[in-house]
Formats: C-alpha cells, sequence, structure tokens
C-alpha cells in the first residue's frame, strides 16, 4: 500500500494577501499536486483531511469541470480574471490582458 502524503503551507502573494496550500503526491504518478485552500490554516486543515479522504477512496482530489462537454470561451476568460495568480500581477498587465481578452478573444467569438 502506497504512503498519503500531504502537507499545508503558507503561500504569500505580491500583493500581500496570505492563502494557505494543501499539497499531496499523486499515488499514480508521484507528482505533486496543490490546490489553494482557504485563507486561514483551521480551513486549509478541513480541505487537508478531505484531499486524504479522496485519495483513501482513489479519488482524484481536484474539482472537476462543471460541464463534462468541456468550457465555454467566456467561462475560460472568466475563470482566468478571477485567478489569485492574475489578481496577484502588476495592474498595468492586469489591465492589458483584460483588454486583450475583452478586444481581441471575445470580438472573435
Amino acid at each position: 500500500m502506497n504512503l498519503i502524503k500531504t502537507n499545508i503551507h503558507k503561500r504569500k502573494y505580491r500583493d500581500g494577501s496570505i492563502a494557505w496550500v494543501v499539497r499531496w503526491k499523486s499515488p499514480e504518478t508521484g507528482i505533486w499536486k496543490s490546490i489553494v485552500a482557504g485563507r486561514t490554516k483551521n480551513e486549509a486543515v478541513i480541505i487537508e483531511a478531505q484531499v486524504r479522504e479522496n485519495l483513501l477512496r482513489g479519488e482524484d482530489p481536484l474539482p472537476k469541470p462543471e460541464r463534462p462537454g468541456g468550457l465555454k470561451v467566456s467561462e475560460v476568460i472568466a475563470w482566468f480574471l478571477d485567478c489569485s495568480r492574475f489578481n496577484g500581477a502588476d495592474p498595468r498587465w492586469r489591465k492589458e490582458a483584460e483588454n486583450k481578452c475583452k478586444r481581441d478573444i471575445m470580438r472573435g467569438l
């Protein structure tokens, strides 16, 4: 039986915000995967327990896309604009990226 390896750690972003991250080693591939688990350590501990439970059942802890048919481009853009990595980037770059999404990608649909 493979050992289930998980851990939690604090991640601090450039804008000063803090998020707790749960990491686990995939039993199939041996690759470390992670998911943002909340703003407090207590939230991260709860998510870590859920991840461990999913791993014990043999399920993938990563959330699945809501629609089995895939995502629409507009949904992917909305996800990108809400992503913490995007929101932690330089404000000028964020403005330019958002304009490009709206101007170039959405206009072409």
